[in-house]
């Protein structure tokens, strides 16, 4: 073979190996984006693209809480954490809940009255809240988020991206806590006076035996579509990631996990 058409050859079957990790992670999101070692980002699309990040803002909030609030304090559940709409716990009025349980509930059950609750307890109000979240952001050097309540839930002005949320979850994941919580497929926890609320794990990986090393919160709204931002162990390197605006969101964790060599 000529050493010219040898060496074409070569090159287009380099070319085609390295884009075709690319090619099958081909989902039905919006933005994705998985990071490896040292947050380089390994497989994107539209990963800055801005868009409504539904319940994995909840992340954020924990963070924010966790560094605001002693865990052992009690919350006071206010009317408007009460009347919020789902997904909640039921938390009722006047009722009084550990801040450690809260984050529990917020992250486990993705309770949008624990988000209010909490969000009133370490900032007065939850607006007043989301500048502590926004704060946090620009620490953490999302530079493509910006955050407006603390629960999720669809509010004018509120994005993120797919590589924001991924980074962010490197972050978050040195938060005992956090990590305990998005690996706890049943929480049971108790108010002041003695009401037992049982939560279960919106992520459905968990029941897997071969699917539980991935970890992570779940998100969804009509507006944002099926959201994920989670992390998992492969080879003992860690690999973080999120999707915004999916479909067949546990078909794209699946395929996601397959990426990494």
């Amino acid at each position: 073979m000529p050493r010219k058409r040898q060496l074409f050859w070569i090159v287009s079957l380099l070319f085609f190996a390295l884009a075709l990790p690319i090619l099958v992670w081909a989902g039905d999101w919006k933005s994705a984006a998985l990071l490896g070692k040292k947050g380089t980002l390994l497989y994107s699309a539209s990963p800055y693209k801005h868009l409504p990040p539904a319940s994995t803002v909840k992340v954020m909030t924990a963070m924010v809480i966790i560094d605001s609030l002693p865990l052992d304090r009690w919350v006071r559940i206010s009317e408007k954490a009460a009347s919020i709409e789902p997904s909640k716990v039921y938390l009722k009025t006047g009722e009084y809940y550990r801040v450690k349980d809260l984050v529990y509930a917020l992250l486990v059950a993705s309770a949008n009255d624990a988000a209010v609750a909490l969000a009133e307890a370490a900032a007065g109000t939850e607006s007043g809240f989301a500048r502590l979240m926004n704060k946090k952001a620009r620490r953490c050097g999302l530079h493509n988020s910006v955050f407006k309540n603390a629960s999720g839930l669809p509010a004018n002005g509120q994005f993120s991206c797919s590589y924001d949320l991924a980074r962010l979850m490197r972050i978050a994941i040195k938060y005992g806590l956090i990590t305990d919580a998005l690996g706890k497929k049943v929480y049971i926890f108790y108010s002041k006076a003695g009401r037992r609320i049982r939560v279960v794990n919106h992520n459905k990986l968990l029941w897997n035996k071969h699917w539980s090393f991935v970890r992570g919160k779940t998100g969804f709204t009509k507006s944002a579509r099926q959201c994920f931002v989670g992390y998992f162990y492969r080879r003992g390197q860690l690999y973080t990631f999120a999707f915004l605006g999916g479909r067949t969101l546990w078909k794209n964790i699946k395929d996601l996990c397959f990426m990494p060599n």
